[in-house]
């Protein structure tokens, strides 16, 4: 389901509660249940029960339940952070959760680049909705790289992507066991 229209779902079921929900807390719900529905339908019921008409981002912090799972965030916090191991051992425990190899590296990849772009806007002293605007990322997607971003310099983002550009180049060039292939090449650099 695209984020757009799990939006409109889960606004559509506060609704049906006599609820409404504020844009940021809306996307720290999905992010927080990392679009699990299951999660999500259990969430938006508790949420429900609070004595109030909008729900906002601290009912989000304080009754919603935090999926205790490695998840891409953590993932690519460890990767940034050359933390090889706990990079290697979660990769591994969302690969047996069934995620696709190649599409859990490329969502890595494309993070990486996204903070690249977020970093030379703010650099270039770009505004903030412009780079919402020209990114077509939601607004609390883009607090999240703003924040990320502040906390390299320009260099250190790029050595991260020629690191991941040398990942993709081994894992392309072999044929088979592209997982084997892309840890030895991590546990090497």
């Amino acid at each position: 389901m695209s984020l757009e229209i799990l939006k409109k779902w889960v606004e559509k079921k506060f609704k049906e509660k006599n609820k409404n929900i504020s844009e940021r807390a809306l996307y720290k719900l999905i992010f927080s249940c990392e679009n699990d529905l299951d999660i999500l339908i259990g969430e938006i019921e508790k949420l429900s029960l609070i004595e109030k008409d909008i729900i906002d981002e601290e009912d989000i912090e304080k009754y919603v339940y935090q999926v205790d799972i490695p998840n891409i965030f953590d993932l690519i916090d460890y990767f940034i952070k050359n933390k090889k191991r706990k990079f290697l051992e979660n990769f591994n425990k969302i690969i047996d959760r069934g995620e696709n190899f190649e599409r859990l590296f490329y969502t890595i990849l494309n993070h990486i680049v996204s903070l690249i772009d977020v970093k030379i806007s703010i650099l270039e002293g770009v505004k903030d909705k412009d780079i919402i605007d020209a990114l077509k990322i939601n607004p609390y997607k883009y607090s999240l790289l703003k924040d990320e971003a502040s906390e390299f310099n320009l260099n250190e983002l790029k050595t991260i992507l020629k690191r991941l550009e040398e990942i993709e180049t081994t894992i392309k060039l072999s044929k088979g066991f592209q997982k084997e292939r892309m840890e030895l090449t991590i546990l090497k650099s």
